[in-house]
This record gives C-alpha cells, sequence and structure tokens, in this order.
C-alpha cells in the first residue's frame, strides 16, 4: 500500500537561514543533533549519497533527489532504513512567513504493509517533528552568536 505522511510547522527562523542548512545536503548531525549523531556526504548536489548514523545504532542511506533553491524544496530517497517500508521517497520544503518566519513541511511517500502502516506513519511524524523543532532551535542558537 503506498502512503503519505507529513508534518507542517511554522517555526521562528528565517527561510532563507532554514533552506540554506537543508540545501547543503550534509551536516545534518549539526542541526538535527538528538537523531543523527553522525552523517557523511559524498558527492555534491542531486545525485549525492548521505550517510548517517542514528543516535540509536541505525544507519541510513540516503540519495538526494533534487535542490530547487526557487521552490525551497529538498527531496531524497532513503534507500535504507530501520522501518518497514520501501521505496521511500520524503521531500522537505521550507516557505518564508516574513517577519523572521518559516513553514517547515517534511514528508514521505512510500510503500507499506497495511500491518505496519500505523507504526510507519507514527515513527515518521514524531522524527519529522522533532527535526523540525531542530532546525527552529538550530537557527535560533545561530542567530544569538553561537559559531555553528
Amino acid at each position: 500500500m503506498v502512503m503519505k505522511t507529513e508534518v507542517t510547522q511554522k517555526i521562528t527562523a528565517h527561510a532563507d537561514d532554514v533552506w540554506a542548512t537543508i540545501a547543503k545536503g550534509g551536516d545534518v548531525h549539526r542541526w538535527f543533533e538528538d537523531v543523527i549523531v553522525a552523517c557523511d556526504l559524498r558527492g555534491h548536489g542531486e545525485g549525492a549519497e548521505r550517510l548517517c548514523t542514528m543516535a540509536n545504532g541505525a544507519d541510513l542511506r540516503e540519495r538526494i533527489l533534487e535542490i530547487n533553491h526557487d521552490m525551497r524544496r529538498f527531496r531524497y530517497a532513503i534507500e535504507k532504513h530501520p522501518l518497514p517500508a520501501t521505496d521511500v521517497v520524503t521531500t522537505i520544503t521550507v516557505v518564508g512567513l516574513g517577519q523572521g518566519g518559516a513553514e517547515v513541511t517534511w514528508s514521505a511517500e512510500y510503500s507499506v504493509d497495511p500491518a505496519h502502516e500505523t507504526t510507519v506513519d507514527d515513527a515518521l511524524k514524531a522524527i519529522y517533528a522533532q527535526g523540525i523543532q531542530s532546525l527552529e532551535t538550530y537557527h535560533t542558537v545561530a542567530s544569538q552568536g553561537d559559531q555553528r
């Protein structure tokens, strides 16, 4: 069964700054440090491979599919992960709200056995919500003078 999971949150961080962080492709462990403890980007831009280690020890292998600066859209395929799902394609978009705010949407489309759909949906929603909050925290700290 093909599923879609999506989390959208408004954050108090400049959209351009948030987008620049995401668009780099690497350094995920710097802004999402509670979940990702190491991240190695191999290559540059679309087609690059990202190898990450999660705090729980699980490994992720991801392939960057799209970095669209005009739409502030970043898409990647997760080729190796611990969830019972396949064909996972994830998208992060950033929309500026003015006054230094942004709306971040983190979503995924994937195939999953109906017996696991709730487990996968719940896990992704929790991770994506935490990731968006981590982006806000990272940029709040950075704007207060922390040199990252």
